[in-house]
């Protein structure tokens, strides 16, 4: 039912629960909605679209050096999480 859509941990993506919280509550609903299919839609532009993933990565990247860090801390970041391929 409707109240089973604003339960934290749905489903959509990763760290949405950050913010969920501070939405509207009709904009919440349209996300969580929404949710699965913008997953699929995220995964077929960056398997379908030529350049997508570098736009997103590239965008990632401007907003984390906002907050102060660096691409070098990111990379840093994901060699010590794949440390089984150091």
């Amino acid at each position: 039912g409707g109240e089973r859509i604003f339960q934290t941990g749905y489903f959509g993506f990763d760290g949405f629960g950050a913010i969920e919280p501070y939405l509207p509550d009709e904009l919440r609903y349209t996300a969580r909605r929404a949710a699965p299919f913008m997953m699929l839609g995220l995964l077929l532009l960056l398997f379908t679209v030529p350049g997508a993933s570098r736009l997103i990565m590239t965008g990632c990247f401007a907003i984390t050096s906002l907050f102060g860090i660096s691409p070098f801390e990111i990379v840093e970041g994901l060699n010590a999480f794949r440390f089984w391929k150091q």
